[in-house]
């Protein structure tokens, strides 16, 4: 089973997504993008770490582990293409221009 698992493992596009004072709207805090991130990902059944989530199950096969860096000022999220592409479409509001590099 191990071997089989190991063959469906599949290389992932690692990818940096960024919300600060530039490019989130301005009618919502940081602590609102931080709400909605957490929501997100326990949706999705992520397993909460100190500096990220992870997934869990067969999800672990296809995506790697989500690190959030926050401060004051900006959250960083680095993590698999994919879902940080549909954490950034739910995030959008008419006021934010948010970028995935």
């Amino acid at each position: 089973m191990a071997f089989t698992l190991t063959l469906l493992e599949k290389k992932v596009r690692q990818t940096r997504f960024e919300i600060n004072s530039g490019n989130k709207d301005r009618e919502y805090p940081l602590s609102y993008y931080e709400n909605e991130i957490s929501n997100f990902f326990t949706l999705l059944r992520y397993t909460k770490l100190d500096d990220g989530y992870m997934p869990i199950g067969l999800g672990k096969i296809q995506s790697n582990k989500i690190t959030i860096s926050k401060d004051s000022l900006s959250i960083v999220i680095e993590g698999p293409e994919s879902i940080l592409k549909i954490l950034s479409e739910s995030l959008k509001t008419p006021g934010s221009t948010f970028e995935i590099t």
